[in-house]
């Protein structure tokens, strides 16, 4: 079954607008009887939005075999980083990037995946991303050798020095989140900063259900953690939404729930007191000068997982794609396609034309889909 849509208020913009986007409505009503309107390079493309730039896209398949012998693990993956659109900025450029180094070091069993969707002034976003793609790859090789393999520390030390680095080349207002995936043999480690995120699909023992299961954990001021840790280390900081910030709304210290479409219209957001900046819903990523001295951290946090048969797809993305798709609906993607590069088309597509639906606009949009295949 395909995923409830959330809202719909139908394109007020763009070239699809004299017909209300009338193509985005019904698309995803029924899954099943949706076919294939477009191809491009070979790649099936659902229903393609006519705002939707199939030139400027960045697709890549790939296949990595995990663990040794009859027990290894063939790990098929896929990504897909689709420009956003914008109708007040028609030269856009798109602020995400991805990465995806097979035998990463030259060594067998490892595979270094990585997640980045930067923010920043016109110009530096997407340079932002850039240098967080090519920087952490080293950083984090270089860490690897001081720590002496220990890969949650080198994870940290890369993060910490790639944010440095960043600090000192970009402007003050840019910066980038990431989310990053280490395969040593059937080792997985996942280090996020920001709201980039991976999940992974579970199915359980002796049924077909599948079950995502969070290996990172947004790093918004919606959590009550970070905001407390904000507040506590950089009391000269305050922690608002738009409307409390410009007097619409009484201040509170509950915000509600991301999930509730009225709320996360109006996330909450870290600010100086009595100042306009630096005004960001995310509360770790790499860069970002000013938000720094806010307590915007860039330090990650990383988890261990072991795979084991249970675990059937793994997914890193951005926040274009979870702005209104849950974990439940990209794992539902996951299990109805046969190979991921038609789970990414499938999924960026739903994203697109929901955003689109929405808001008139579009965010980037990056997913990497894993499929595990096991003896």
């Amino acid at each position: 079954m395909a995923p409830e849509k959330k809202k719909s208020s139908g394109c007020t913009t763009g070239p699809c607008a004299p017909q209300g986007c009338l193509s985005c409505f019904n698309v995803f009503d029924d899954k099943e009887n949706v076919d294939v309107a477009t191809r491009k390079g070979g790649k099936t493309i659902n229903d393609a939005h006519p705002c939707m730039d199939l030139d400027s896209r960045t697709v890549h398949e790939g296949k990595a075999t995990m663990g040794e012998g009859s027990d290894a693990v063939v790990v098929r993956y896929a990504y897909i980083c689709q420009k956003g659109y914008h109708p007040s900025k028609l030269n856009w450029i798109c602020q995400d990037d991805c990465q995806v180094i097979d035998k990463y070091r030259g060594v067998d069993n490892q595979l270094f995946v990585g997640v980045f969707d930067g923010h920043g002034i016109v110009g530096e976003g997407d340079l932002a991303a850039q240098k967080a793609k090519n920087y952490l790859p080293i950083r984090f090789g270089e860490a690897l050798d001081s720590s002496n393999g220990k890969v949650k520390v080198a994870f940290e030390k890369a993060f910490e020095a790639t944010s440095d680095q960043m600090v000192k080349e970009l402007l003050n207002e840019s910066g980038s989140t990431a989310v990053a995936a280490l395969f040593q043999g059937k080792n997985l480690y996942i280090s996020n900063c920001g709201d980039t995120r991976a999940v992974l699909g579970q199915q359980i023992e002796g049924t077909h259900r599948l079950v995502p299961v969070e290996l990172s954990s947004d790093h918004k001021a919606f959590r009550a953690d970070e905001r407390m840790r904000i507040l506590r280390d950089h009391p000269n900081t305050e922690v608002l939404t738009f409307g409390m910030k410009d007097g619409r709304v009484p201040i509170s210290d509950e915000f509600g729930s991301p999930e509730d479409p009225d709320v996360s219209a109006d996330p909450p957001r870290i600010w100086v007191k009595g100042e306009t900046y630096p005004g960001c819903s995310y509360t770790r990523s790499l860069g970002d000068a000013a938000a720094k001295k806010s307590g915007v951290l860039a330090r990650p946090e990383v988890s261990v997982h072991k795979l084991s048969p249970t675990d059937k797809y793994m997914v890193m993305c951005t926040d274009g794609l979870t702005e209104f798709l849950t974990n439940e609906d990209i794992m539902g993607f996951c299990k109805k396609n046969d190979t991921p590069v038609d789970t990414c088309e499938e999924l960026v597509q739903t994203a697109f034309n929901w955003f689109i639906d929405d808001d008139g606009w579009t965010d980037d949009i990056t997913v990497v889909v894993a499929y595990f295949d096991w003896p």
